[in-house]
């Protein structure tokens, strides 16, 4: 049996950093030969990159483009009985043609977050296709409660197991006696999602120049870029994009990682920044609260940037009470968020599913 990852996104994103990481934990223990990750012909080079060390193949479909062609670049290559691991709902839609025409195939399909749900606006088809998938898939998998409680709220009714699997990784702690040099540091895509305009807003408004450092490339970037140069900021740096791990290296330099996404499912950024010893802020929406815990009141803030301003500039005054806030954090993210705890779930769920 293979199971085959199937990455909708030819960027490089979140959600492709967590299956990698899944695959690599799979390796790490011996198993990569019964996975295969699946990408799109257009992939970037950074994703590319991503994966150049772990089992991989490109199949017959552009990213974000026809699930039919996607669908059949499934069906093409996987064998009978083998799991079809869709990541993400544009993935579940096109292994579940795939399903309906290879009913030998097994599906898992992995809520990266709701977006069709959490996202505002009439919901219609967005609503119609999660309850479809809930009944064509033979497992489900969410990565945050936040997810499991939106299934519930929406009244998804699921054909298999559904639980939720929370997101793991395994990254090199930072050297306690380095310096934090980055005040500010927003890593995420320059889309509605992430709403990158409010942290722009944010960082303006927080007293004494702090160094800013703003990772991300997306649609909003000519905005954000047209918002910089009218703000004139003293001491704010964008990048389009990083490597892994120089995105990584920055967090263990920065003593405040922001987010102020309107939603999530589990964020990645989020658990990087508490692995690496940056405190994690923002504005406050269930799945970064899940992730802080007992920590949560005071790192978030409404959804305002004057609000969350004056909170970092109070955390950014206080040393003392940020490192412990940020050491705690480190402490309980690294015990729950173990990327072994995560591929030995997943390994239970796939050891579950229906013969076929």
């Amino acid at each position: 049996m293979t199971v085959h990852h199937i990455m909708p996104d030819h960027e490089l994103g979140g959600g492709g950093v967590m299956i990698a990481r899944l695959v690599g934990a799979f390796a790490a223990r011996g198993e990569a030969a019964g996975h295969m990750v699946v990408l799109p012909e257009n992939t970037e080079p950074r994703q590319r990159d991503l994966f150049r060390d772990l089992p991989h193949r490109f199949g017959a479909f552009p990213g974000r483009g026809s699930l039919v062609k996607m669908a059949r670049a499934i069906a093409a290559g996987a064998a009978k009985g083998d799991v079809i691991h869709a990541h993400g709902s544009r993935a579940a839609m096109a292994a579940a043609l795939a399903a309906a025409v290879r009913r030998d195939l097994r599906v898992v399909y992995t809520v990266h977050g709701f977006h069709g749900l959490a996202q505002p606006g009439p919901l219609g088809l967005r609503a119609k296709i999660e309850h479809l998938l809930a009944r064509r898939v033979d497992a489900t998998a969410f990565v945050s409660e936040a997810d499991a409680a939106l299934a519930r709220e929406h009244g998804l009714r699921h054909r298999g197991p559904a639980q939720v699997i929370e997101n793991g990784m395994t990254i090199p702690a930072a050297d306690p006696d380095a310096a934090r040099d980055v005040d500010l540091l927003f890593v995420g895509r320059l889309v509605y999602q992430k709403w990158p305009e409010a942290f722009v807003e944010t960082a303006a408004l927080v007293p004494g120049a702090p160094r800013v450092v703003m990772i991300g490339a997306g649609e909003l970037a000519p905005v954000i870029d047209a918002r910089l140069a009218a703000l004139g900021l003293a001491d704010f740096t964008r990048h389009d994009g990083l490597p892994s791990e120089e995105t990584l290296a920055l967090m263990r330099r920065a003593k405040l990682v922001v987010m102020t996404s309107r939603w999530e499912g589990l964020p990645t950024v989020a658990i990087e920044a508490a692995m690496s010893g940056a405190l994690l802020t923002g504005f406050d929406i269930p799945p970064t609260r899940g992730i802080l815990g007992e920590a949560a009141d005071a790192c978030l803030t409404p959804a305002e940037p004057a609000q969350l301003a004056a909170r970092l500039a109070a955390l950014l005054d206080d040393d003392a009470g940020r490192a412990a806030l940020a050491g705690r954090l480190e402490t309980d993210a690294r015990a729950r968020f173990d990327a072994g705890r995560m591929a030995d779930r997943y390994a239970a769920l796939y050891a579950a599913l229906p013969a076929r």
